[in-house]
């Protein structure tokens, strides 16, 4: 039997990992557009 611990902590951590690279691919898609318009 698991722990909530042990249970609640991957989850914690893919839940972190998934919002990091969804900001990191939010921002390299606004640097892109930036790019396409000004540059």
């Amino acid at each position: 039997m698991y722990s909530l611990s042990e249970l609640s902590m991957p989850y914690i951590t893919v839940r972190f990992a998934y919002i990091f690279l969804h900001f990191i691919t939010t921002n390299a898609a606004n640097n892109i557009d930036l790019q396409v318009v000004f540059g």
